[in-house]
């Protein structure tokens, strides 16, 4: 059954039965690639069952559900690696980080990956080489060609400073200490500057 519910019947000794429905984690009508073509189809086959348990000594109409049930888990099958392989494919064309790692959760998080929604080994190579090589002027946008200038004026002002970063030689305290004024306070605390 498509809907894949389960229904346990407990009898008691009064001849009555407690129905638990335990319904699939998995819900496919909910998933995004589920369209009007898959609701369509569900719908005929919900029918052909209900149809099939009026009359179970039917032959036609049970070939019948069988033919659309077999339709109905083809269609399924189509519509989800149609819908995986155009994430993938948004997934190689992305530019921004957000709609990368969106994309990346999205397929990631699939329990079964068919063998015929596996992405070309050699794509994904030249994909993640793109991504990890030098910039090239042809293919960036602007704000990446701001953060570029902007990394490169950062690296001028650093290296312009670095003097600054080097740590306090001996000679360049002793220097500073003789240039002390005597009995003179260097700032706002009242403690004197007295030489020896």
């Amino acid at each position: 059954m498509p809907c894949q519910n389960i229904v346990w019947v407990n009898n008691k000794g009064s001849g009555t039965g407690n129905f638990t429905v335990y319904k699939n984690s998995e819900k496919r009508h909910s998933q995004i690639w589920f369209d009007s073509d898959c609701s369509n189809v569900r719908k005929l086959l919900s029918r052909l069952s209900h149809k099939t348990l009026k009359n179970p000594f039917d032959e036609q109409t049970r070939l019948e559900y069988l033919s659309v049930r077999r339709q109905y888990k083809q269609l399924l099958r189509h519509k989800k690696l149609k819908y995986r392989d155009n994430k993938v494919d948004e997934l190689i064309k992305t530019r921004t980080s957000t709609e990368f790692w969106t994309n990346l959760r999205y397929l990631s998080t699939q329990k079964k990956a068919s063998p015929d929604s596996n992405v070309p080994l050699r794509k994904l190579y030249n994909h993640f080489q793109q991504l990890h090589s030098a910039p090239n002027a042809d293919n960036l946008c602007e704000k990446q060609d701001e953060i570029i200038k902007e990394l490169k004026d950062r690296e001028t002002i650093l290296s312009q400073f670095a003097e600054l970063d080097q740590p306090f030689s001996e000679d360049e305290v002793k220097h500073s200490i003789k240039m002390l004024k005597n009995k003179k306070t260097a700032g706002l605390d009242p403690i004197l500057g007295v030489k020896c």
